[in-house]
């Protein structure tokens, strides 16, 4: 699907503190080995390196919930590689684009009312159409993220409208950007294996890293 299906609502804490202590841990770790051999390069590039992402998710009250992740990816000792994109001519390694950062992966509030309506604002995950043009880069160590507001709206079982308005970006190589995001995305479920959709994406970004 183009935009995330709908979920099953949490049940609701009788109160704040309840919230907090009966929330759910969010613990990920990747470790992932790298290896890249150019024959522009004299070396080959080995990487080895760990993603930690660990948060915590608390129940609603009263329709709102909070969400805060952070992330930290290291290299564990195999770290012959070329990590900045900038260092591509000078360097003797091949580039892989995994540099570590210890940063704030995800903090945003929902706030729901509804079982068709999410409003979160925060820094989030946007993933839409496949992947293809608006999404984490989850193959890299370092998600993107975004800063902003997003609402999920699901009037139907078959019927999903993601809107955002954003205004940061946090790149797979941890920089952050400033942008004018602002996305509208609208997908019809038809049939099991077919779905039919219709967006508009508006950008205007003046930097970019390569800008």
């Amino acid at each position: 699907p183009a935009v995330e299906p709908k979920s099953d609502p949490v049940p609701a804490a009788g109160g704040l503190i309840e919230a907090v202590h009966s929330g759910s841990l969010l613990l990920n770790l990747r470790p992932r080995y790298e290896y890249v051999e150019q024959d522009s390069r004299a070396e080959q590039a080995n990487a080895l390196t760990m993603r930690s992402l660990i948060g915590w998710e608390t129940r609603p009250y009263r329709g709102i919930s909070l969400l805060l992740q952070g992330i930290n990816v290291s290299r564990l000792g195999v770290d012959d590689f070329n990590d900045n994109p900038a260092k591509i001519a000078s360097s003797a390694f091949p580039l892989v684009p995994d540099p570590d950062i210890s940063d704030i992966n995800q903090l945003y509030v929902d706030y729901r009312t509804l079982p068709e309506m999410r409003l979160r604002l925060g820094r989030q995950v946007i993933k839409l159409a496949n992947n293809r043009m608006v999404a984490n880069g989850e193959f890299r160590q370092i998600m993107q993220v975004f800063d902003g507001a997003s609402a999920l709206v699901q009037p139907a079982d078959k019927l999903a409208i993601h809107l955002s308005h954003l205004s940061r970006v946090r790149n797979a190589l941890g920089r952050h950007r400033p942008t004018k995001l602002t996305l509208l995305h609208a997908e019809y479920r038809y049939a099991t294996q077919s779905s039919a959709s219709a967006y508009s994406y508006f950008q205007d970004q003046p930097e970019t890293g390569s800008a």
